[in-house]
């Protein structure tokens, strides 16, 4: 029994000697040229370790191996796939006689994977094994992705020291000439045991920031399994945070449902920061901040009782999408209170002066003879998603203008898109429109439809223009259309019509009725010049508006105009003729009441009109007024050729055809009322 039991000492020692020593006996750095061959044919890529192989057994079974490369793929750039400078790996070996994997130690020392797609759409990551020249293609055995993480989910796995440092990630699209470059990658993982809870912390750098980074959950087999799990996730960098919380798991498919929160100190520091700077004027876009619910599947995603703010703007709000058709399809609505457009429009342009029309500051003057861009239009966004959207608002600030309680409807199918807005409290009336876009054909179709009624002309004016001239309650229609690849050709076959009807209003700074009356010695009255009518409707053919009716009733004055406007070259020309008539009657007076004509010929582009008095119609108006026009007028005829000089800018320089300073006696007009009410009528023509 003696010698029994000294023989098995001896063995022991033996094996525990031949366990020491084996991997000193062991040549393993032999053994590299068979294990890059067996990688490249697995992978079909050149494999390669430069440094050294070691290996050890006791305590732990151990191997690291350093300087070690995975060749890229043909054609794609000459550094490798992959390469790190070192990998040690330790394996406790007793666990193992119980079925349970413990990883003592895995790190990764300087991590180095290069990601590529060549011009072809080919990615460098697909790692395929060469097939013997004429032998078929074996046939894939089906995979099941929920089959494999059941299977990780039975594992018995505890990991202690696991650690990637200082990797790098860089990704090159040939196609789209993008680049993407990730360094300084270090994370850690805390894995006790599959039940227990785990979590991945890890820091990088991405276009010069840190990023922090964290993941924990309270169980990776639940996670694996379709129980779920509890989990968090934070990604921190000083220019955006993003955390996601909730039930989580992976079978039978990747599921979430919990709550969402983005904030964002500035959008415009974070569109810098991901290399897509803004060109937006003005000072908005600013904080922004988005939580909500959030329920999500592979197939469909649904982000619900949303609060959103941005700078000033705050709104609720939810939508879903779903991802298993031809194209996305989102459902949703944005309930606004306030929709502040102002910090995001450009600064505006210093006052004009008279006969000038005013433009943005940021606006450069249109090139002569090209106001309209010919660069293609680009639709293709039409196509990445079918969506049924309702934005409503309690206010819209726009400038000075404010606009009241609107909805919104937008619907997008099939790169048809329409816009209908359903409700719009506007200066105490109220409208309806409708905006189309068709990207299905070759060349954008786009359409428009307004219908306004019983606005408030004098604060829309004031707030839109700072024109406090024109008091009325009216109506306004717009009904056009067009087709084209380019702002130029949409302009060109825009066809189409609308209408404008002013009711009851008045024309400020000025009274007609005054005007008689001083010259007879009556009254002076209100200073405004009521009308009972103004209005007229428009044609557009080819891109040249016409309008041919343009009519004003009110005392001692009818006014008719009719002229074009080429939208293409922005070019008008119009004639407006106030008559002076012999009689205050406005409402329901004749449109055509004799009396003094002065036309007025508008002209010029519309960045630069120019107002000139046609006065040689005028006086031939006059020399053929009948004899009662001149009786009733005669005060303000015998007054008013001198103060024609006041009611026009320019008129005092104009010389009618044939004539000439020296052939055309001096004299003296007749001396103007004290309260001179043309000068308010000079400020409303050259303005």
């Amino acid at each position: 029994m003696k010698k029994v039991l000294v023989g098995l000492g001896v063995l022991v020692l033996v094996v525990v000697i031949g366990i020491v020593a084996l991997p000193a006996l062991v040549p393993i750095d032999q053994f590299k040229a068979q294990i890059a061959e067996a990688v490249k044919g697995q992978t079909g890529r050149d494999f390669a370790i430069k440094g050294e192989i070691k290996l050890s057994v006791i305590p732990n079974l151990g191997l690291s191996a350093s300087d070690v490369t995975l060749a890229n793929a043909p054609g794609m750039s000459p550094a490798p796939m992959v390469s790190f400078k070192r990998l040690d790996f330790d394996l406790r070996l007793l666990p193992l006689l119980s079925r349970q994997i413990e990883v003592a130690r895995l790190v990764l020392v300087e991590p180095v994977i290069n990601l590529e797609i060549d011009a072809k759409g080919r990615p460098n990551w697909v790692l395929e094994a060469p097939a013997p020249a004429g032998a078929p293609k074996p046939a894939q055995p089906a995979q099941s992705e929920a089959g494999d993480l059941a299977g990780l989910a039975a594992l018995d796995l505890k990991l202690g020291d696991v650690r990637l440092e200082s990797g790098r990630i860089s990704y090159v699209d040939a196609r789209t000439k993008a680049k993407v470059e990730i360094k300084d990658i270090n994370l850690a993982v805390k894995l006790p045991d599959m039940a227990q809870p785990f979590a991945i912390d890890g820091k990088l750098a991405w276009n010069g920031k840190p990023i922090t980074l964290g993941l924990g959950g309270q169980s990776l087999r639940a996670l694996l399994s379709s129980a779920g799990t509890a989990i968090n996730a934070k990604i921190a960098v000083d220019v955006v945070t993003l955390e996601l919380g909730g039930s989580t798991k992976l079978v039978p498919e990747a599921a979430v449902d919990g709550t969402l929160a983005l904030n964002v100190p500035s959008v415009r520091k974070l569109a810098d920061w991901l290399g897509a700077p803004l060109a937006v004027p003005g000072t908005g876009l600013g904080p922004l901040a988005i939580k909500g619910k959030l329920k999500a599947s592979p197939t469909n995603v649904a982000f619900t009782a949303a609060d959103f703010n941005l700078d000033a703007i705050k709104a609720k709000g939810e939508v879903a999408v779903a991802l298993g058709g031809v194209r996305p399809n989102a459902k949703g609505r944005l309930d606004v209170e306030t929709l502040d457009l102002n910090p995001y429009l450009p600064p505006e342009a210093p006052a004009a002066g008279p006969g000038k029309t005013p433009t943005p500051a940021s606006a450069p003057a249109p090139a002569a003879g090209a106001p309209w861009s010919d660069a293609p239009i680009d639709v293709s966004g039409l196509d990445a998603v079918d969506a049924d959207f309702t934005l409503s608002t309690g206010q819209i600030l726009v400038r000075k203008i404010k606009v009241g309680k609107s909805a919104v409807k937008v619907v997008l199918k099939d790169k048809k898109l329409a816009l209908d807005l359903t409700e719009l409290a506007l200066y105490g009336g109220a409208g309806n429109g409708r905006i189309t876009l068709d990207g299905t054909a070759a060349a954008p179709a786009l359409g428009m439809v307004f219908d306004l009624k019983g606005i408030q002309t004098e604060p829309l004016l004031r707030d839109a223009a700072d024109f406090d001239k024109l008091k009325a309650s009216g109506d306004a229609s717009i009904d056009v259309r067009t087709s084209g690849k380019s702002q130029k050709e949409m302009i060109a076959r825009l066809q189409g019509k609308g209408a404008v009807a002013l009711r009851d209003g008045a024309l400020k700074g000025f009274n007609l009725e005054s005007i008689a009356q001083n010259i007879g010695g009556g009254g002076t009255g209100a200073d405004e010049t009521k009308f009972a009518e103004l209005g007229g409707t428009y044609t557009i053919a080819d891109g040249v508006l016409k309008n041919s009716d343009l009519g004003m009733k009110a005392p001692l004055m009818r006014l008719m105009g009719e002229g074009t406007v080429d939208l293409r070259s922005t070019e008008v020309n119009y004639r407006l003729n106030p008559k002076l008539a012999a009689t205050l009657q406005g409402q329901g007076g004749k449109s055509d009441a004799i009396g003094i004509t002065v036309p007025i010929i508008v002209s010029g582009p519309w960045t630069n009109l120019s107002y000139k008095p046609d006065l040689s119609a005028m006086l031939k108006g006059a020399a053929s007024a009948p004899l009662k026009v001149l009786e009733g007028a005669a005060g303000a005829v015998g007054a008013g050729v001198g103060a024609l000089k006041n009611l026009i800018p320019g008129a005092g320089s104009s010389q009618p055809a044939g004539t000439s300073r020296e052939a055309t006696p001096a004299r003296t007009p007749p001396a103007a009322p004290s309260n001179n009410p043309f000068g308010g009528l000079k400020k409303l023509f050259g303005n």
